[in-house]
Protein backbone atom coordinates (compact mmCIF):
# COMPACT_ATOMS: atom_id res chain seq x y z
CA UNK A 1 0.00 0.00 0.00
CA UNK A 2 1.10 3.51 -0.74
CA UNK A 3 1.77 6.03 2.01
CA UNK A 4 -0.17 9.21 1.31
CA UNK A 5 -0.90 12.44 3.11
CA UNK A 6 -4.23 14.12 3.64
CA UNK A 7 -4.38 17.17 1.35
CA UNK A 8 -6.34 19.05 4.04
CA UNK A 9 -4.45 18.41 7.32
CA UNK A 10 -1.28 16.61 6.20
CA UNK A 11 -1.72 13.50 8.38
CA UNK A 12 -0.53 10.11 7.10
CA UNK A 13 -3.05 7.95 5.24
CA UNK A 14 -3.00 4.40 3.95
CA UNK A 15 -4.07 3.64 0.38
CA UNK A 16 -7.76 3.18 -0.37
CA UNK A 17 -9.25 5.26 2.45
CA UNK A 18 -12.19 7.56 1.71
CA UNK A 19 -12.05 9.71 4.89
CA UNK A 20 -9.14 11.17 6.81
CA UNK A 21 -8.90 9.78 10.36
CA UNK A 22 -7.72 13.11 11.79
CA UNK A 23 -9.88 15.79 10.16
CA UNK A 24 -12.73 13.49 8.95
CA UNK A 25 -12.78 15.12 5.52
CA UNK A 26 -13.43 13.18 2.34
CA UNK A 27 -10.34 12.19 0.37
CA UNK A 28 -10.49 12.16 -3.44
CA UNK A 29 -7.98 9.98 -5.32
CA UNK A 30 -7.17 13.00 -7.51
CA UNK A 31 -6.15 15.03 -4.46
CA UNK A 32 -3.74 12.38 -3.14
CA UNK A 33 -2.19 11.68 -6.55
CA UNK A 34 -3.24 8.01 -6.65
CA UNK A 35 -4.14 6.89 -10.21
CA UNK A 36 -7.68 5.75 -10.86
CA UNK A 37 -8.32 2.22 -12.02
CA UNK A 38 -10.43 3.53 -14.88
CA UNK A 39 -7.52 5.58 -16.22
CA UNK A 40 -5.22 2.56 -16.03
CA UNK A 41 -7.79 0.41 -17.82
CA UNK A 42 -8.23 3.08 -20.51
CA UNK A 43 -4.45 3.18 -20.99
CA UNK A 44 -4.33 -0.59 -21.49
CA UNK A 45 -7.21 -0.41 -23.98
CA UNK A 46 -5.33 2.25 -25.96
CA UNK A 47 -2.34 -0.07 -26.27
CA UNK A 48 -4.57 -2.84 -27.63
CA UNK A 49 -6.17 -0.48 -30.16
CA UNK A 50 -2.77 0.73 -31.37
CA UNK A 51 -1.54 -2.86 -31.66
CA UNK A 52 -4.65 -3.89 -33.64
CA UNK A 53 -4.29 -0.96 -36.06
CA UNK A 54 -0.59 -1.75 -36.53
CA UNK A 55 -1.35 -5.41 -37.30
CA UNK A 56 -4.06 -4.46 -39.80
CA UNK A 57 -1.74 -2.04 -41.62
CA UNK A 58 1.16 -4.52 -41.74
CA UNK A 59 -1.15 -7.35 -42.80
CA UNK A 60 -2.69 -5.19 -45.52
CA UNK A 61 0.72 -4.19 -46.86
CA UNK A 62 1.85 -7.83 -46.85
CA UNK A 63 -1.30 -8.85 -48.72
CA UNK A 64 -0.81 -6.14 -51.34
CA UNK A 65 2.83 -7.17 -51.82
CA UNK A 66 1.84 -10.83 -52.12
CA UNK A 67 -0.81 -10.10 -54.74
CA UNK A 68 1.57 -7.86 -56.68
CA UNK A 69 -0.46 -4.67 -56.33
CA UNK A 70 2.22 -3.06 -54.18
CA UNK A 71 5.68 -3.06 -55.78
CA UNK A 72 8.40 -4.95 -53.96
CA UNK A 73 11.96 -5.73 -54.87
CA UNK A 74 11.89 -9.07 -53.07
CA UNK A 75 11.10 -11.09 -56.19
CA UNK A 76 11.60 -10.67 -59.92
CA UNK A 77 7.96 -11.43 -60.77
CA UNK A 78 6.73 -8.44 -58.76
CA UNK A 79 4.33 -6.03 -60.42
CA UNK A 80 5.85 -2.66 -61.28
CA UNK A 81 2.77 -1.11 -62.83
CA UNK A 82 -0.75 -1.89 -63.98
CA UNK A 83 -1.62 -0.48 -67.41
CA UNK A 84 -5.14 -0.96 -68.77
CA UNK A 85 -5.69 -3.72 -66.22
CA UNK A 86 -2.57 -5.62 -67.30
CA UNK A 87 0.24 -6.17 -64.80
CA UNK A 88 3.77 -5.31 -65.90
CA UNK A 89 6.46 -7.23 -64.01
CA UNK A 90 10.04 -6.31 -63.11
CA UNK A 91 11.34 -8.92 -65.55
CA UNK A 92 9.38 -7.36 -68.45
CA UNK A 93 10.70 -3.89 -67.63
CA UNK A 94 14.27 -5.23 -67.44
CA UNK A 95 13.93 -6.92 -70.85
CA UNK A 96 12.67 -3.70 -72.46
CA UNK A 97 15.47 -1.65 -70.88
CA UNK A 98 18.12 -4.10 -72.14
CA UNK A 99 16.93 -3.75 -75.73
CA UNK A 100 17.62 0.01 -75.67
Amino acid sequence: MEKMECPHCGSALTGGVALCGECCREINSQETGAPKQEEEKRGRNNIYVILAVFLVVVGGAAFLMFTGLLPTSLRMGATVAIVNGEKISVAEVNREVETY
